[in-house]
């Protein structure tokens, strides 16, 4: 597997994991506003109209107690606490979200009609002379019941919205504690992918790079004996490949050329011996190159003075001359001789004994 696909794969692998918890969290949210959105809503709104339900229904009970004491004064607050109580029933009605919730607001219609008609026989009694305990007493032993029955089914109706309010609380913590802990699972996930990809990268190819940095510079320095050891079909092995092959064939190129300077080196140790002894040979700067024998290590005195003082000025002159070069010296006993290749290339000195 090639070095971008492992990259690929690894940071699309990321990226995947990172869009999850991302899309997760995103849905988590949505539902725990959901949650809160119906809290405050459908179940407040429910509430709202119950308690706005108890709040008629006790003022049309204290304006009935009212009309009791006198007959001239009631009316108009018990007409609209009527109102006000149809309303809210009315948008109880328009907003059950709640199992049973429906049962409950049909009980309270038939209870207050009920109380409307207890109440109604009761008012319409005001206009027949008696005495007000018998009244009271009419009352307490009619009308106050259904207020009562009418009272505590709105009270059941508002425990009904509480304890929808408490679950929905309850269904919406579970929501977020399950949301966290997908998005937590999510995230541990990615950042133990992360270390493992990490160290991945580390092994297979920050580790390397390092190793080849290294190789470089020990064949920038001239060692040429260290190879890589890079396993697998990747790039970075290829390249390693590559150099291991570059090397072996300049060693094995770099042995050819010594094996051949070696024997170069012999034929002209054995051409020298065929010359004679005291024979030598030396570069254009005069530094000795094959000697004939071991101990003639350095060039004749006169030789090596020539060499210095005329042998640079010598070679310009005879460069400037164009055809052939040809150029022989006598110094003292020896005989200094122009090596020229090709008739125009001087290539060095040979050094012989006169006579």
């Amino acid at each position: 597997m090639s070095l971008r696909t492992r990259l690929l794969l690894g940071y699309g692998y990321l990226v995947v994991l990172l869009f999850i918890c991302s899309i997760s969290a995103a849905i988590g949210f949505h539902s725990l506003g959901m949650g809160i959105d119906s809290i405050l809503t459908d179940n407040f709104d429910s509430v709202h109209a119950s308690v706005g339900m108890l709040a008629a229904i006790e003022r049309q009970d204290s304006a009935i107690l009212s009309s009791l004491l006198d007959p001239s004064v009631g009316a108009k607050d018990l007409s609209e606490a009527e109102a006000d109580f149809k309303k809210e029933l009315l948008r109880s009605k328009k907003n059950i979200t709640v199992k049973k919730e429906r049962e409950v607001i049909d009980s309270i219609s038939i209870l207050y009609e009920n109380y409307r008609k207890k109440r109604g026989q009761l008012l319409s009694s005001l206009s027949v002379p008696a005495l007000q305990g018998e009244r009271l007493a009419i009352y307490r032993a009619s009308v106050f019941p259904a207020f009562e029955k009418t009272k505590s089914a709105v009270l059941s109706l508002l425990d009904l919205n509480h304890e929808a309010m408490r679950n929905a609380d309850v269904s919406a913590r579970k929501t977020a504690m399950r949301s966290s802990v997908w998005l937590g699972t999510l995230v541990l996930l990615a950042l133990v992918s992360m270390v493992v990809l990490s160290r991945r990268l580390q092994s297979g190819l920050l580790s390397r790079l390092g190793e080849l940095r290294e190789f470089s510079e020990s064949v920038a320095r001239g060692d040429t004996s260290r190879r890589l050891r890079f396993s697998g079909r990747d790039e970075l092995s290829r390249i390693a490949q590559h150099l291991n092959d570059s090397l072996d064939a300049q060693d094995s190129l770099k042995r050819e050329m010594q094996g051949r300077v070696s024997q170069q080196h012999l034929l002209a140790l054995g051409l020298l011996g065929v010359l004679g002894d005291g024979a030598q040979l030396l570069d254009l700067d005069g530094t000795l190159l094959a000697p004939i024998s071991d101990d003639s290590e350095n060039a004749p005195l006169p030789v090596m003075s020539w060499i210095r003082q005329h042998g640079l000025e010598t070679l310009r002159s005879l460069r400037a001359e164009r055809g052939k070069i040809s150029f022989a010296i006598r110094l003292e006993s020896y005989v200094l001789r122009l090596l020229v290749a090709q008739g125009q290339h001087p290539v060095g000195w040979l050094v012989t004994v006169d006579g």
